[in-house]
């Protein structure tokens, strides 16, 4: 559910440090961009099996190499697995 991605982004973003989200559905490039850009310190983002579009997986590659502390991404890529 978008809104409680919101709240939790908007709320706990600052502090939040793990973030396991594996197979959920629904996340939406909006979604990608608020936990990329709110939760600033978070060390571990698990989306394994979410359907993210390419457009949301390269933010969250190009925005973490930007941190100047490093983040473990948790992604399956396939080929021809990207949702638009």
């Amino acid at each position: 559910n978008s809104d409680i991605m919101n709240y939790i982004c908007f709320k706990n973003g600052k502090t939040l440090q793990s973030l396991y989200l594996h197979c959920c559905k629904g996340l939406t490039f909006q979604i990608i961009h608020n936990i990329a850009t709110k939760c600033i310190d978070l060390n571990e983002l698990n989306l394994t099996h979410t359907q993210l579009s390419k457009d949301s997986v390269g933010f969250l590659v190009t925005t973490s190499q930007e941190r100047s502390h490093e983040i473990m991404l948790k992604i399956i890529v396939r080929k021809a697995k990207f949702y638009s």
